[in-house]
């Protein structure tokens, strides 16, 4: 896989979905927002939000979006590893599973009355760039 061992990087292809965009590594095979190489994904899920969100609400979603990840590191009897990050210029939590060889991560960004979950996984030991470019450019519309 390119960005592993000494690889030469692959450049960027933009995708995008219905309200944002983000780069994923060139080379892998995308269809809408779902991007794959082998057994590695990259991809944004949307939902709507019954109530819009604005970012003087972070403190009070937070409790509901770490129970719906406890609930998901328990059914896939997961590690879980949790952190704020900044996403579009907003708060955002991201959520890091592991278990077995394999590392999935989401991070939830909202915004209005929309829940983006950007997701990536891949093999422990394959390089983490795919999910760092996922998170750094993604841009809703």
């Amino acid at each position: 896989m390119a960005g592993c061992g000494g690889s030469p990087p692959v450049a960027a292809q933009t995708v995008s979905g219905p309200g944002f965009a983000f780069e994923a590594p060139g080379g892998w095979s995308a269809k809408g927002a779902h991007v794959v190489h082998g057994e590695d994904i990259v991809e944004v899920r949307r939902f709507p939000l019954a109530r819009a969100y604005t970012p003087s609400l972070f403190e009070q979603t937070t409790p509901e979006i770490e129970r719906v990840a406890q609930q998901l590191a328990t059914q896939l009897k997961a590690t879980l590893a949790e952190r704020t990050v900044t996403v579009a210029g907003e708060r955002a939590l991201q959520f890091d599973f592991t278990h077995g060889s394999v590392f999935e991560q989401v991070t939830f960004v909202l915004r209005g009355k929309t829940e983006y979950q950007l997701y990536c996984r891949r093999a422990k030991s394959d390089s983490a760039t795919p999910c760092e470019r996922l998170v750094a450019s993604f841009t809703p519309r």
